[in-house]
């Protein structure tokens, strides 16, 4: 719920960054607005808003890693079971592994707004 509520207001704010004169260039020679959107809202906001996505989806991913420390599941229950066991070597390695999988993410969002936006 929450990332949604994040996403409207980071996308609302990435389309209110688009210059009022495009817009109204459009406007004049009797663009729809649905054509107004696609042809020069969307392009002009598409890398913010994918750098809004990533972030969030990094937030939500150490988010869950965190609620599974305290019992939730997943990769935290795994960190956090671990350590309590004193085997520090597989705590270790999935700690390892939650930020081998966020510089791969990272490195996912990196690209795609290099190479299509």
């Amino acid at each position: 719920m929450h990332a949604t509520a994040f996403f409207a207001r980071a996308f609302t704010q990435s389309f209110e960054d688009v210059p009022e004169e495009v817009i109204e260039a459009l406007e004049a020679t009797g663009a729809s607005k649905l054509h107004i959107f696609l042809s020069a809202i969307l392009p002009a906001a598409a890398s913010q808003i994918m750098a809004w996505t990533g972030l969030r989806f990094e937030i939500n991913f150490s988010e869950s890693a965190i609620l599974g420390m305290i019992g939730a599941g997943g990769i935290g229950f795994a960190i956090a079971n671990n350590i309590q066991g004193y085997q520090f070597g597989a705590a270790g390695l999935a700690i390892v592994l939650v930020f081998v999988f966020a510089y791969c993410v990272e490195l996912v969002f990196t690209t795609i707004k290099k190479n299509y936006i």
